[in-house]
């Protein structure tokens, strides 16, 4: 997963990495043009003001001969499509659980999306939804990108893991967010195994998991935020101190974990609360960050049938009152 930014004179041009849904990304690797061949190219569409190219390798390049883009259609949806879950997690912002009720992966909106479209699909956990493999089959004839996010307990069942290949084999799955919970060495060895291992990223949560174990491992890691809703907002109730504690910790070791990790990125919530800004140049945070939530991404809830900015937004509108992905996501934007 690289992250590139270049200009020419005739037009601004940004090329980002976007596997699995990242806001901001930095690699110790940083190019300012291509200097290695290109891969494969996945996707060419026009979005709003300006162009867009998506490569195999998960890069993403925009294009424009304007001073801003402007999306008329989201270029990633984050999608939940169940909320049957058996992990239990104390701190889950989605309130899983082992009954959870599976969403309607059949949404006529969803027909809707665009060609080169990303989707970030997720849970609960999605192999337990029954008709998950032919939802990614009608995703990729209308030819979106989707990629999954599963965690690491799940994604160690054999059974599991064996479908995440043969899924990337077909081109059905294309990144793999991995939620950590467990060891690094088996980690590993799953990521290893997969069918495009390095469209592989290792999700955790600021305030909960202690990345030292991660430490240079050659791994492509995101931070997330600490999402204080549903349990979430449960479990900071009673451990907030300790929360607070391991996130100040976290934030303390910014500027060694910068250089410590193939490829570091967080979500826009655990860019503020681990003040990243500072940590990086001003030309690097113009280079490096994704936009804000809402700008190029939004939402979307299929258990309850409901879309918003992004996960943790109190704001949802419902998906049967819109026709288009054009206007729900126009209702994000305004």
């Amino acid at each position: 997963m690289m992250l590139i930014m270049f200009k020419n004179s005739s037009q601004k041009t940004y090329c980002l990495s976007s596997v699995n849904f990242n806001d901001f990304i930095y690699s110790k690797n940083i190019m300012k043009i291509y200097k290695i061949p290109e891969p494969p190219l996945l996707h060419l569409y026009q979005n709003g003001n300006y162009d867009v190219k998506i490569y195999s390798d998960g890069t993403k390049v925009r294009t424009t001969e304007d001073d801003e883009f402007i999306a008329q259609f989201p270029e990633n949806i984050d999608c939940k499509i169940t909320n049957k879950c058996d992990m239990g997690c104390a701190f889950c912002h989605e309130n899983s659980v082992v009954d959870g009720l599976h969403g309607n992966i059949n949404h006529p909106i969803l027909s809707m999306l665009h060609p080169g479209q990303e989707i970030a699909i997720g849970g609960g956990n999605i192999f337990e939804h029954p008709d998950f493999e032919e939802f990614l089959i009608r995703l990729k004839d209308l030819g979106v990108i989707s990629n999954i996010t599963v965690n690491q307990h799940h994604i160690e069942i054999e059974e599991n893991l064996n479908k995440v290949r043969q899924w990337q084999k077909e081109k059905l799955v294309y990144g793999v967010g991995i939620s950590y919970n467990g060891s690094v060495d088996y980690l590993k060895k799953v990521i290893k195994s997969l069918y495009i291992p390095e469209n592989a990223v290792i999700h955790t949560i600021a305030g909960i998991h202690n990345l030292e174990p991660l430490v240079s491992k050659e791994l492509k890691v995101l931070i997330l935020g600490y999402k204080s809703i549903r349990r979430g907002k449960d479990f900071i109730n009673c451990h907030g101190a300790t929360i607070r504690k391991k996130i100040a910790e976290l934030e303390a070791k910014i500027p060694e974990y910068l250089e410590s990790f193939k490829v570091l990125s967080f979500d826009n919530l655990a860019l503020e609360q681990l003040n990243i800004k500072k940590y990086v140049s001003p030309e690097d945070w113009k280079a490096h960050y994704m936009g804000d939530d809402g700008s190029f991404t939004m939402y979307i809830d299929l258990v309850k049938e409901e879309f918003a900015k992004n996960s943790t937004s109190v704001d949802r509108y419902n998906l049967n009152d819109y026709k288009s992905i054009e206007e729900i996501f126009n209702k994000i934007k305004n």
